[in-house]
């Protein structure tokens, strides 16, 4: 791990994977029970009690595409710095792996 050259390779999406990606991600969103649970036990509080059901849906979607959008900005960010520092993570990994391994040794 310490000599290792590690690094993440991109593979290409074509437009025709992108649509699917998202209409994947859309779906699995939608039918998340949790995330449904959560909102209408937070959101509501906040809303006046003759608020429509379409405005309360319409909401809790754009809130839930707001923060998946994030959350995906978020790992393409990571991926970004982890293609940087990659190998510098593998030397940090191999260190705490032989330290971890003298300490059971000396235990």
């Amino acid at each position: 791990m310490i000599k290792s050259h590690a690094k993440i390779y991109e593979i290409k999406i074509t437009k025709k994977a992108k649509i699917s990606l998202v209409f994947q991600g859309f779906i699995t969103s939608i039918t998340n029970p949790k995330t449904w649970i959560f909102i209408l036990s937070i959101l509501p509080s906040f809303l006046r009690f003759h608020t429509s059901v379409l405005f309360l849906t319409s909401m809790i979607l754009l809130i839930e595409f707001c923060s998946l959008n994030l959350y995906a900005l978020g790992g393409s960010f990571f991926k970004i710095f982890m293609n940087k520092h990659l190998s510098k993570l593998n030397k940090i990994s191999a260190l705490c792996i032989i330290i971890l391994a003298i300490g059971i040794m000396l235990d």
